[in-house]
């Protein structure tokens, strides 16, 4: 069963659970539910890391208006 985000991307494309999808600012990412929230985890490594070097948490909040998230591809439909 696909776990929708009740979010959407750039795109107007909606956003599921188990989606990759690439974040403008760092790259590509995997949604995830953790700790009652839908979340970012990085497909590479534990973390971010930020442009002035600074690391956030294992992962990013979903979706918002300041970050530019677009679903490359749904693990049920394939590639958008």
């Amino acid at each position: 069963v696909m776990q929708y985000t009740g979010l959407q991307d750039c795109n107007g494309k909606d956003v599921y659970e188990d989606d990759l999808v690439e974040l403008e600012e760092y790259g590509k990412g995997k949604i995830i539910f953790q700790e009652g929230m839908f979340q970012i985890a990085p497909l590479t490594g534990d973390y971010w890391e930020l442009d002035n070097g600074v690391t956030c948490s294992a992962f990013y909040p979903v979706i918002t208006e300041d970050h530019k998230v677009e679903v490359i591809v749904n693990i049920w439909e394939g590639i958008s």
